[in-house]
């Protein structure tokens, strides 16, 4: 039996806990704390889930934790695998647990519970990540929230040592396990697994998953666009279908549409393949000038704010069009908007771009870091105009991204 002692689990999270045959699943039955679909709490009728919520959490602070202790194999699955690593003696001392849940009533109110029997019982420091809920009525954005899930297993498992960090999709949709593993092991980690009626832990080994990047470079602007819509398959061209055909595992075929698979969402969330997936910046030679000064990260985080904002522009359209404050810019014929950015002391960021949503590209005509010019210079359309866009761009990507 393996020795290794573990100072980190990582944990997705059900509602095990609420299963009939459970301590506190029976429990929260006999005192009619909720309906139940199986072990799926629901709200009692006429009842909102907050109301629900709430009751669930006083609950959580008054009911006995020595219960755990006294049937620790039938409170959860989350509870048991500590359990036994402890019992195995593989547990270390105040263990860094992350509950990794979907965003439901069972799934928070469960790690709600589970997370204080932890720290408790075995001394734990418990932090919770929240996915979004699987709607399995909404393909793309179940794809979404699966491919997030991944990402949160990655970053949560990213700069650990598989020696002493177990990971154990034990818990949640059959779906996060499989796709629990995926992630796990393109980062390099076993996956454990708890057989609940046993009580035995079974640890599969990491099979090596690796994505060659000049394979993903041939294709990077068809994942772009499939990274942010579905693609209509007749409108594809040959060579794409090909690829998407070719390449199953990254995308998801639905009838006559195109989109990226949960794993090809993963993928597009990781670091190092920022420069393919994330939206490409070109600027003028001015604006490239710029960013050779001492103020370059400050410059580059600006970029990126303001990328994160078009992602939301509805609630950012002040920001994201704010030439609309100026009195003489009404009314003209203009190609780009002002960007008003950050303010750092003396310095700001003000720019004047263009976003391009087929090709997700931004284009930056014009930045400004001295307020005053900014204001006197854009009442002008300084950088707004057709005539003022410069015949050739250069590519800052690589600025923007590299970290």
């Amino acid at each position: 039996m393996s020795t290794t002692i573990y100072h980190h689990v990582v944990i997705t999270a059900g509602i095990s806990l609420f299963a009939a045959t459970n301590v506190y699943g029976k429990l929260a039955r006999d005192q009619e704390l909720f309906r139940f679909d199986r072990s799926n709490p629901l709200p009692l009728e006429h009842e909102t889930e907050e109301e629900a919520r709430l009751r669930w959490a006083d609950f959580c602070r008054n009911a006995d934790p020595a219960l755990a202790k006294a049937k620790p194999e039938h409170i959860s699955a989350e509870f048991s695998l500590l359990n036994v690593l402890e019992k195995q003696k593989r547990l270390g001392k105040n263990p860094q647990v992350t509950l990794i849940v979907t965003n439901t009533l069972g799934g928070r109110g469960s790690a709600e519970f589970i997370a204080r029997l932890l720290r408790i019982t075995f001394g734990a420091e418990v932090r919770t990540k929240i996915i979004d809920d699987l709607d399995v009525n909404q393909p793309t954005m179940l794809l979404r929230s699966l491919g997030q899930f991944m990402q949160i297993v990655a970053q949560e498992l990213d700069g650990k040592d598989p020696s002493f960090t177990c990971f154990a999709p034990v818990g949640g949709y059959k779906v996060m396990t499989s796709l629990g593993y995926l992630a796990g092991a393109y980062m390099g980690f076993p996956t454990a697994y708890l057989h609940e009626d046993n009580q035995i832990l079974h640890e599969v080994p990491a099979v090596p998953i690796q994505i060659e990047y000049n394979e993903l470079a041939k294709f990077a602007p068809l994942l772009r666009k499939a990274q942010r819509t579905s693609l209509e398959w007749d409108q594809m061209s040959f060579a794409e279908q090909t690829y998407v055909n070719q390449h199953p595992y990254l995308f998801y075929r639905l009838e006559t549409l195109v989109a990226l698979s949960a794993f090809g969402i993963f993928i597009a969330g990781r670091p190092e393949y920022a420069m393919l997936f994330n939206t490409q910046v070109y600027a003028s030679k001015a604006v490239e000038k710029e960013f050779q000064g001492s103020d370059r990260e400050f410059l580059c985080g600006q970029v990126r704010e303001l990328l994160k904002k078009l992602d939301n522009a509805e609630a950012y359209w002040g920001e994201l069009c704010h030439e609309l404050t100026f009195e003489k810019l009404k009314g003209q014929d203009l190609v780009s908007h002002l960007y008003k950015g950050a303010s750092k002391g003396t310095l700001v960021f003000r720019a004047a771009y263009r976003y391009d949503q087929d090709s997700d590209a931004l284009f930056l005509n014009r930045i400004w870091t001295n307020h005053g010019v900014y204001e006197r210079e854009a009442s002008r359309s300084s950088g707004l105009r057709a005539a003022d866009q410069p015949e050739a761009w250069c590519d800052l990507s690589r600025d923007i991204w590299d970290r």
